[in-house]
């Protein structure tokens, strides 16, 4: 199902991700299997051991610097600290899913390559350029979407290294308990190497998590919203007729629930880490922008463009989640056209619709969308309240 160039980069950027230390899962495109070695593993664990250090440093320094008496470069120092580990816990929570479970992550893996090989190989009449135009989301859309998570990468780490390189020392880097009369340069360089490797492996971690979820994603999607739903036109179906038989249907289904529902505890538990890290950042972006716009500089406007570029990709993904869920409650209701056979009835009784998300925890439905903006309007005047509270009993 998948086109050979995705695979091709998949390859490649395990390889280059398990040298990095940010992956620990290869990819072989010979024998179409993920796997891992020790090797890979034991670099993983140590690139996040390391990255877990650092960000303990900064909680821990952010948590005294915020003591200290409010001025302009106090104001500034502080937003740079609290945006970088704000940008600091996600490549932690992707590497929580990389290196979690490794084997059962690349059990998952290889059941999803399997199935969609058996899924082309069996049900799929339609020739590779017939297929890449029926499901560009597996071709054409998922290498431009994987190309611009690359480029998307490559920018993210390229003005990332020139910021490092001629930003000042702040409270969350080692080397300010450094005393400056110790400060040389060969350990300035030390400093700028370490961080500017540190960006590197959070962006690639960061990339290679995304990658996973979009490549599983592009095949789940269009095929669950399609090939179970018998209301559909004929022409949009990809596989032979047989496959929406009462006899067949059924217990394809439950291969794909149970698949489904085996891959997404691998990835559901960045869920509500994400959620709670985008409505956090959305509270103090605004209220930095409300309350201390005058005295922001060009760092508003960069508070600005980051609030609404991370708004718009986690209203992106709960739009998908919600849509995923109403596709699964419309499969279920077009199974009435199969007629009034009894156990099929029961089957279709006996089944809960699909969903993305922590089952028992947090459910993407068709109105976590508006839900998510609503927790950002609330919870930003609850922020201002609470802060004017605050300076009212301090004055």
């Amino acid at each position: 199902m998948f086109s050979r160039r995705v695979l091709l980069l998949a390859e490649v950027a395990f390889k280059l991700a398990s040298h990095m230390g940010a992956c620990p899962i290869l990819y072989n495109s010979k024998t179409n299997t993920i796997y891992s070695t020790k090797s890979s593993r034991f670099y993983a664990i140590l690139i996040t051991t390391v990255l877990l250090v650092q960000m303990s440093f900064t909680i821990f320094q952010i948590s005294r610097f915020s003591q200290k008496d409010s001025n302009p470069m106090t104001l500034y120092n502080s937003n740079v600290s609290y945006i970088l580990m704000l940008s600091g816990i996600i490549p932690l929570i992707c590497s929580y899913l990389l290196n979690g479970n490794v084997d059962n992550l690349i059990n998952c893996l290889n059941q999803v390559l399997h199935y969609t090989v058996y899924i082309r190989e069996r049900w799929v009449p339609l020739s590779d350029t017939q297929l890449a135009s029926s499901y560009p989301t597996t071709g054409i859309l998922l290498e431009a979407f994987l190309g611009l998570v690359v480029l998307t990468a490559s920018g993210y780490y390229f003005l990332g290294g020139i910021v490092m390189y001629y930003l000042d020392v702040l409270p969350v880097h080692w080397l300010y308990v450094v005393p400056m009369g110790y400060r040389s340069r060969a350990l300035c360089w030390v400093h700028v190497c370490f961080y500017t490797y540190a960006t590197l492996v959070s962006v690639v971690i960061t990339a290679i998590a995304v990658g996973l979820t979009s490549g599983y994603l592009a095949f789940a999607l269009p095929f669950h919203a399609v090939e179970f739903n018998l209301n559909r036109k004929s022409g949009k179906y990809i596989n032979v007729n047989k496959f929406r038989s009462p006899d067949v249907l059924p217990m394809e289904y439950r291969t794909f629930e149970i698949l489904h529902r085996r891959i997404m505890p691998a990835f559901s538990p960045a869920i509500i880490p994400l959620q709670t890290l985008a409505l956090k950042f959305c509270f103090f972006a605004n209220w930095m922008i409300l309350t201390h716009w005058g005295e922001l500089g060009l760092l508003g406007y960069g508070i600005c463009i980051g609030e609404l570029c991370f708004i718009g990709f986690w209203a992106g993904v709960l739009q998908i989640g919600g849509q995923f869920w109403r596709q699964a409650v419309e499969n279920k209701r077009s199974w009435r056209n199969f007629g009034n056979i009894r156990w099929i009835a029961k089957w279709r009784r006996s089944v809960r619709p699909l969903f993305i998300g922590h089952e028992g925890y947090h459910v993407i439905r068709r109105l976590s969308v508006l839900k998510f903006g609503k927790a950002i309007v609330r919870g930003t005047f609850r922020t201002l309240i609470a802060f004017n509270n605050v300076y009212a009993k301090n004055t």
